[in-house]
């Protein structure tokens, strides 16, 4: 059971917009929690506007489902790099070009919450073994402390970010 919440070194400032809407408990059940609630979201609230989009310069509802997964995939693989005692530097990613590139190859609506739910399935595999002592483990990325931990806790802001970005602008 996972607690322990990152304190300000591990993480950098731009991170903590994510991690302080984190609710207090233990991550990885909130982890799962979270992949519930989104999967219900998208399956029954967002369905029939998969495609919509709030602005003409703004993504599609299907674009930030997909800028979610493209997120957690880097930041699991990051936490994924630390916690197995890797310690070469990790550069930062510009989800801008991310996007660019996932436009080019669009997926459908029930392809892309599978791959939510799969890969959300994936991260807490990897997470929820974690000795507690490995969640504090840290390195560089970006040209930035981080820890393990709060790469874990970045990814459940993140989204949590987003899904209120879609409850709110999308439906």
């Amino acid at each position: 059971m996972i607690k322990s919440r990152p304190m300000r070194q591990e993480a950098s400032e731009s991170s903590w917009q994510y991690i302080e809407l984190v609710p207090e408990g233990d991550i990885c059940d909130i982890l799962k929690g979270q992949q519930d609630a989104v999967v219900d979201l998208l399956t029954n609230a967002l369905g029939n506007k998969a495609f919509y989009r709030y602005a003409a310069d703004k993504w599609t509802a299907a674009e930030v489902v997909g800028h979610l997964i493209d997120t957690e995939r880097v930041f699991a693989f990051r936490a994924f790099w630390l916690a197995r005692g890797l310690s070469d530097a990790l550069p930062g990613f510009d989800q801008l070009t991310v996007a660019e590139w996932a436009r080019r190859a669009p997926r459908d609506w029930p392809a892309l919450i599978d791959e939510f739910e799969t890969l959300r399935t994936a991260t807490l595999q990897l997470v929820r073994p974690l000795e507690e002592s490995v969640w504090a483990r840290s390195g560089t990325i970006n040209d930035m402390q981080t820890s393990v931990r709060a790469l874990v806790y970045g990814i459940t802001g993140h989204t949590a970010h987003h899904v209120a970005q879609l409850r709110t602008l999308y439906l």
